[in-house]
């Protein structure tokens, strides 16, 4: 009995111990956000606080810059972006999903840990401290960049799924006749803007070497072999083979605008940089080549995958269109230009409260335990009498 009330004593002390311990955790301003916050949701997909974050971090710099005497258009400008780049993220689940190809992390796991793994040696040649350093530099939380490696994973599956279900053209003369009608051929020269300091050297570069094409100065394939050019991925001289669809928006508006043979101005896309892998705010000058029918014939597998590429974003298009992203109060609560970092920790706060709850069910039951004991023990002495 000594010992069933000690216990009593025990969990009573812990359930009157929880209302402070709570209210000594809310006294203090809090200095980073539960990674998994909602934000609100996408199509019934809860958008967690770590994604909002990663976005914003990603973009803040080059936004603050242009809109730096104007805090009213940068917000502005951040929450639309915000609202652009969680429907985009949403609707690839959501077309994997309208597929066929449900998003489980448990199932994706090995291969995401496959994928992460090549990503820490081929990046970070092992360094994990290096490699936790680039997420949190550039905003990521583990569990985030996960979300987005499962997503992308399956993102890719779609190229199997398509021709299963007979979604795209299968047979080859409707696709070389397809390729021929819908796809253009682009060389380009590229300068990428690595950091915000690079932006006006590489503008004037960019404009020089524009000018020099345009007034036949320099070829196309003089400035791409020079060094003003910083993108070295048409190694063949073939050019580029692209469709809608395909590659960054301002590139194939400009790029579709060209006649054969003309130049566009200098325009600023998105590019994946060589020297980081990440993808910067980039200055090109494009010139529109014709189709070569041999190589489209001797590529065509490699263009079927761009092909694949162009009808599977289309269709994604159609689901991004449908969607909105509606904020809860605390997205409504945040200032987007000066976010807390995310954290991934364990929720001391719930612990606190899982246990207040168990502590006052034990009490409850263990109250419940010693009347019935004391009852049983009168009953004995009753009968003992």
């Amino acid at each position: 009995m000594k010992t069933l009330l000690r216990l009593l004593a025990l969990l009573l002390a812990l359930t009157l111990l929880c209302p402070t311990l709570l209210a000594c955790a809310n006294q203090e301003e809090p200095t980073e956000i539960d990674a998994e916050k909602s934000v609100g949701t996408v199509g019934g997909i809860e958008i967690t606080y770590d994604e909002l974050y990663f976005l914003i971090k990603t973009y803040e710099d080059s936004l603050t810059e242009q809109y730096a005497d104007d805090p009213a258009a940068l917000a502005e400008a951040l929450d639309e972006l915000v609202d652009q780049e969680i429907i985009a993220n949403a609707a690839i689940r959501l077309l994997c999903e309208k597929r066929g190809l449900t998003y489980k992390p448990r199932k994706l796991s090995d291969e995401v840990d496959a994928k992460l793994e090549s990503i820490l040696y081929s990046d970070f040649g092992g360094d994990e401290e290096a490699y936790r350093a680039s997420m949190e530099e550039h905003g990521l939380t583990e569990r985030y960049l996960r979300y987005t490696t499962g997503l992308d994973i399956l993102y890719g599956e779609l190229t199997s799924v398509y021709p299963q279900e007979n979604l795209v053209i299968s047979s080859t003369p409707e696709l070389y006749a397809y390729i021929m009608e819908h796809f253009i051929c682009t060389y380009h020269i590229a300068l990428f803007n690595d950091t915000p300091e690079e932006n006006d050297a590489n503008l004037d570069a960019a404009t020089k070497a524009r000018r020099d094409l345009v007034l036949g100065k320099k070829t196309m394939r003089d400035l791409i072999g020079s060094k003003i050019n910083e993108d070295y991925s048409d190694v063949s001289g073939a050019g580029h083979y692209l469709t809608r669809g395909t590659w960054d928006e301002a590139y194939e508006k400009a790029a579709f605008s060209l006649e054969i043979g003309e130049v566009s101005e200098v325009i600023l896309a998105m590019g994946e940089s060589p020297k980081t892998s990440a993808t910067v705010p980039t200055y090109y000058v494009i010139q529109r080549a014709e189709l070569d029918k041999d190589y489209v014939s001797k590529n065509l597998s490699t263009l079927q995958d761009e092909y694949y590429a162009s009808v599977i974003y289309s269709d994604l298009q159609e689901v991004r269109e449908e969607l909105s992203f509606e904020p809860n109060e605390f997205y409504a609560s945040l200032d987007l230009t000066e976010l807390l970092p995310p954290v991934e920790q364990e929720n001391y706060t719930v612990l606190i409260v899982v246990l207040c709850s168990v502590g006052g069910a034990l009490l409850v039951g263990g109250g419940l335990t010693a009347f019935l004991l004391i009852r049983r023990k009168k009953r004995t002495k009753s009968v003992q009498a």
